[in-house]
């Protein structure tokens, strides 16, 4: 039931963002391409700014449009009158929160590697990017992570604590909005209210428990003489690695558990459909 539950989350919002991904890279095309244009001619001049203005307003637009169509889809299917449905159907709650928690991460994960390949091709348009060097680049890279891998663990945890970071995240405004039907006629404001509490205790919270790791970083920092070489630099990296990351890794995994649980508590035991 959860693969049904995903594959029509995923049928209900594909129209939308395949538009939203489409009309990016679209505009992206058309904007690297007018950017080649002659210089000094009025209409050419007024196409590259019509076209520049729209292609950053759709940016954004796509960048944000997984959140929204995630604060939108929950709040209607789990919290409105859609909820009569979704209640009914034989499924336990915590495949339906599953499955857009799912749904949403591969959304706004697209959202990036689309944005990102976007960039890629207005770049080509500006000069700024000779993509015939790319392999190059590639090589030295490889290059530099032979020489120093403590660049790949360092790596390893960034993409790990992003993932984890952005599952939190939808969680968080799930038990926000979960949170807000217990305001009665106020639920949206209730909603954000919840958001912005649910974040400024966790900010407290995870401020005091990086705090003893962070200062210890601090000293080693202080204790450096000079950082004209790689080796101080490395060494503070590898500091990083051994003693922020696995915290924030575990504090990460703490919140997510504490979201999914405020999420399924309120939807199980305080549902009050609008």
């Amino acid at each position: 039931m959860l693969k049904k539950l995903i594959k029509h989350e995923f049928k209900a919002t594909a129209k939308t963002m395949g538009l939203l991904f489409g009309a990016v890279l679209l505009l992206s095309v058309l904007t690297s391409i007018s950017l080649k244009l002659p210089e000094g001619n009025k209409f050419f001049d007024t196409i590259k700014a019509v076209l520049i203005a729209v292609y950053v307003v759709v940016m954004f637009g796509m960048m944000f449009a997984g959140i929204l169509l995630l604060i939108f889809r929950f709040y209607n299917n789990m919290l409105k009158d859609q909820g009569y449905l979704t209640h009914t159907l034989p499924v336990k709650m915590w495949q339906h929160i599953v499955a857009k928690m799912l749904t949403y991460f591969v959304w706004i994960v697209s959202a990036v590697v689309v944005a990102a390949v976007s960039l890629g091709i207005f770049l080509m348009g500006t000069g700024v990017v000779d993509f015939s060097q790319i392999g190059e680049a590639i090589s030295q890279f490889g290059a530099a992570l032979e020489e120093y891998p403590e660049f790949i663990n360092m790596s390893i945890w960034i993409l790990v604590l992003g993932i984890l970071q952005i599952f939190a995240n939808i969680l968080c405004m799930f038990a926000s909005m979960s949170m807000g039907q217990l305001f009665g006629k106020h639920r949206v404001a209730g909603s954000v209210a919840s958001y912005i509490g649910l974040n400024y205790i966790v900010g407290i919270l995870t401020s005091f428990i990086t705090y003893f790791p962070m200062s210890s970083l601090e000293n080693q920092m202080n204790a450096v003489d000079e950082w004209n070489s790689v080796q101080p630099a490395i060494k503070f990296l590898h500091g990083i690695t051994n003693s922020v990351f696995p915290v924030s890794f575990v504090v990460d995994l703490v919140l997510i558990a504490l979201y999914f649980g405020i999420t399924h508590f309120m939807l199980t035991r305080k549902l009050n459909l609008e």
